[in-house]
């Protein structure tokens, strides 16, 4: 019974490692975005989202120093091949 615990306590912890990866990942393309969107087209509401999204992208990334304490852990949650863009042809 303990084991069946711990299987489920880890596979919780890996699910919420990657969700965490794929949120960074998202929020950096979202921010880049933004931030050529204001460089070719200068406008008070792109530059909040770029502000803003820069915020969500400093929280994201305290969160992750926080859960992601070993290297393994951050290489695997980095490197998921169905992220992986050279994997994808992008």
């Amino acid at each position: 019974m303990i084991v069946f615990a711990w299987l489920f306590l880890e596979a919780y912890w890996s699910g919420q490692k990657m969700f965490l990866a794929d949120e960074m990942k998202k929020t950096v393309f979202e921010r880049v975005f933004l931030r050529d969107d204001h460089l070719i087209n200068p406008s008070e509401r792109v530059r909040t989202r770029w502000y803003a999204k820069s915020e969500t992208l400093r929280v994201l990334l305290e969160s992750f120093s926080e859960r992601f304490t070993d290297t393994e852990d951050v290489i695997e949650g980095y490197n998921r091949p169905s992220l992986n863009v050279e994997e994808r042809g992008s």
